[in-house]
């Protein structure tokens, strides 16, 4: 497979089957990552779509500094970050989608699904978005400054705020259900 660079270079000159390489290469990233932040199938369908479509109108000015894949999660962060506040009403559909498609043989893997999501969901959307490029997208602080355009400083504060607000809603929550 060619990395990144050889196929940025290939879509410059007009090749075709590099640009769907490239975007079969991280889609799946991609989509995850947006999937987690706006909640809904459908709104992450359709944001990663955008971030692909961005992708191609500005790579013929893409300047090779650093990881493509950075530059790609910061396309999708601002995308996510604009959508964010407007998809919010789709997370409460979703959790009754999944509740409806739940099998018995997977209930224990659903329900922690479920319940990390309704935990993320928590925070606010900065906090949010620092703890799934760190912990589900295993990026750096490094990157997740660079992709989010704040100083890796600013990423450790958020991390650390929003695993302290993650601690404190589970003890409020383990809690909450030892007296009812």
């Amino acid at each position: 497979m060619k990395d990144d660079y050889e196929l940025i270079k290939e879509i410059k000159l007009g090749s075709k089957v590099a640009m769907e390489e490239l975007v079969d290469k991280y889609y799946k990233q991609i989509f995850h990552y947006t999937y987690r932040i706006l909640g809904s199938y459908e709104d992450a369908y359709d944001a990663t779509q955008e971030v692909f479509i961005a992708m191609m109108k500005a790579l013929p000015t893409y300047q090779e500094h650093g990881k493509f894949i950075s530059w790609l999660y910061t396309i999708a962060h601002n995308r996510c970050m604009n959508n964010y506040n407007k998809l919010k009403k789709h997370k409460s559909e979703l959790i009754e989608e999944q509740e409806m498609s739940a099998t018995e043989d997977h209930s224990n893997q659903y329900a922690n699904s479920v319940f990390a999501k309704e935990l993320l969901d928590t925070l606010p959307k900065i906090q949010k978005s620092t703890l799934i490029l760190k912990y589900y997208h295993d990026l750096t602080s490094k990157e997740i400054a660079k992709i989010t355009g704040v100083t890796i400083f600013t990423v450790k504060s958020r991390l650390y705020q929003g695993l302290q607000k993650l601690r404190k809603t589970i003890k409020e929550r383990e809690k909450n259900e030892r007296k009812g």
